[in-house]
């Protein structure tokens, strides 16, 4: 027997999968249900290259590797991250915000 074979008999049970739902809540088109069950956590964000999220809770005085447009321009946005019950999913998940739009709405 493998380590990962008496791993999985001893701690997980034999049938397990990983869920396929997101902890993320994706925004969709129409509706969108959810409710708010945290203060939201503000930050700035930017992508580097590798398409890895770089957060920090102020705008950040170096970003580097951050990914660069056709144009030649970078951004760095400012997002909310809170956690929220989505009724479309039946489940509690992330939702981070970075649309100026939708966080007027929710003030």
């Amino acid at each position: 027997m493998t380590t990962k074979e008496k791993r999985q008999d001893d701690w997980l049970d034999a049938d397990y999968q990983l869920p396929s739902s997101s902890s993320y809540m994706k925004l969709m088109p129409g509706d969108n249900k959810f409710r708010i069950l945290s203060q939201p956590v503000t930050g700035y964000e930017f992508w580097t290259g590798e398409n890895k999220a770089i957060r920090s809770r102020d705008i950040p005085k170096e970003t580097p590797g951050i990914k660069v447009n056709k144009e030649g321009k970078s951004s760095v946005n400012h997002f909310w991250a809170m956690i929220v019950y989505n009724y479309n999913a039946k489940d509690v998940q992330i939702l981070q915000l970075t649309q100026k739009g939708i966080m007027k709405y929710i003030l």
